[in-house]
């Protein structure tokens, strides 16, 4: 236990807190459905929309609140944030229409 803690203390906060960004982005990315891979017959998983949703806001909150503070991972995360949002846009889209 006492090795995990070192490694962990001495790991950059911002590195700790991109790593775990990109866990809620993939999260999204889940509840979207589009990186679970398909069934026996071809279908994909219907897209959670409101879990989606949910993990979009808390991405968001992350990235637009540490402002200036994730380091080298802020403008990947900026991106990923945005092409997930997009992506939301677009399946909520088809699944309305």
């Amino acid at each position: 236990m006492r090795e995990l803690h070192d490694r962990l203390a001495s790991t950059p906060v911002a590195d700790v807190i991109v790593n775990h960004a990109i866990g809620i982005w993939q999260l999204a990315l889940v509840h979207l459905g589009v990186v679970t891979p398909p069934d026996e017959q071809g279908r994909r998983p219907a897209p959670d929309l409101a879990s989606a949703g949910l993990a979009i806001d808390a991405l968001a909150a992350l990235v637009d609140n540490l402002t200036d503070r994730l380091g080298e991972g802020e403008e990947m995360l900026r991106d990923a944030l945005q092409q997930v949002q997009m992506l939301f846009v677009e399946i909520a889209d088809a699944a309305d229409g």
